[in-house]
C-alpha cells in the first residue's frame, strides 16, 4: 500500500485533505497510465472523501477530468447513490465541465436530485447552477423557470446570489413566470415543421448559441433531462446534440432522431421547444 493511500485512510481528516491534494498533482502531471492509477485509487478509496471540502476539492479535477472524453455512466450512477457523498462527487465532477461550457451532465443530473433530502446535496446543485449562469445565464434561467417554485429554498438561494436584487427578490417571492410544461402527449406529438423552422432560422443567422429549451425522455427510466447546446455542423446543418448515459439524440432539418448504440429509433423522444 503507498503512502498515499495510506494517508487516504488516515482517520484523520487534515491527511485525507493531503492525500487528495497529492494525488490532483499527481494527476495533473502525469501520463495517461499514471492519470488511470489516480482514478483507480480514487474509485478504491472514495469510502474516505466523506467531507464536502474533500468531495469538492477533488471530484472535478479528478472524476471530472478522467470522465471528459469517455462514458460518463458513473456519474449518473452515483448521483442516485445512497451515500450522500458519492451524490456531491457526481455533482461537483460536472464542474469540470461547466467551465468548459458543457451544461447537458450536470442539469440532467440537477433535475435528479431537485427531491434530495441533503441539505449538502441543495448547496452543491445551487452552487453549480450559479457556474452555469457564469457562462450562459440564459441557460441557467432556462431551468429555474421550469423548477424554482419546487426546489429546495437552500438550491434556489445558492444558484440566484449573482443576480441583482430585484431579480432575487422576484424568485424568492414567487414572481418570476415559470416555463410551461406540456403533457406527454404533446411533447412526443410535437410537429417536424417546428424544428425545421428553427433550424432555418438558426442557418440565416448563422449563430451558434443557445436557442431554446429542449426537452426528452430517458426511454430506461421515464427520467427528464434537459439539454440547451445548439451547435452548427458540417454544411451549414443546424443540430442539437445531446451525450447522455443511454443515447444519443440529434435534432436536424429532418427533425429528431434517438441513437441507441448503433441503431436509428426515429421521431418519439424529443420534445418540442418551450
Amino acid at each position: 500500500m503507498s503512502v498515499v493511500e495510506q494517508l487516504l485512510m488516515s482517520p484523520w481528516h487534515e491527511d485525507r485533505l493531503c492525500a487528495l491534494f497529492m494525488l490532483i498533482r499527481r494527476y495533473e502531471r502525469g501520463d495517461d497510465a499514471q492519470k488511470e492509477a489516480v482514478f483507480t485509487l480514487y474509485l478504491k478509496r472514495v469510502e474516505y472523501v466523506n467531507n464536502w471540502d474533500l468531495v469538492d476539492s477533488s471530484a472535478p479535477k479528478i472524476v471530472g477530468a478522467h470522465l471528459e472524453s469517455g462514458e460518463k455512466q458513473l456519474l449518473f450512477d452515483w448521483v442516485r447513490d445512497e451515500s450522500l457523498w458519492k451524490r456531491r462527487i457526481a455533482v461537483i465532477a460536472t464542474y469540470w465541465y461547466i467551465k468548459r461550457g458543457r451544461f447537458d451532465e450536470f442539469l440532467a443530473m440537477a433535475e435528479q436530485l431537485l427531491g434530495d433530502d441533503q441539505d449538502l446535496i441543495h448547496k452543491a446543485v445551487g452552487w453549480m447552477l450559479r457556474e452555469v449562469g457564469k457562462k450562459d445565464l440564459a441557460a441557467e434561467e432556462v431551468f429555474l423557470r421550469r423548477h424554482y417554485r419546487t426546489m429546495p429554498r437552500t438550491m434556489l438561494r445558492y444558484a440566484i446570489e449573482r443576480f441583482d436584487e430585484k431579480t432575487r427578490k422576484d424568485y424568492l417571492e414567487g414572481r418570476i413566470e415559470c416555463s410551461v410544461e406540456k403533457t406527454a402527449h404533446e411533447r412526443v406529438s410535437s410537429p417536424r415543421a417546428g424544428w425545421a423552422d428553427a433550424a432555418k432560422k438558426m442557418r440565416a443567422r448563422g449563430e451558434d448559441r443557445l436557442l431554446g429549451d429542449i426537452e426528452f425522455i430517458n426511454p430506461l427510466s421515464n427520467v427528464f433531462f434537459s439539454a440547451w447546446r445548439v451547435n452548427r455542423c458540417l454544411h451549414s446543418v443546424t443540430s442539437i446534440q445531446c451525450f447522455l448515459p443511454t443515447y444519443t439524440v440529434i435534432v436536424d432539418e429532418q427533425g429528431p432522431h434517438r441513437f441507441l448504440g448503433n441503431v436509428e429509433v426515429p421521431g418519439g423522444v424529443l420534445l418540442s421547444f418551450l
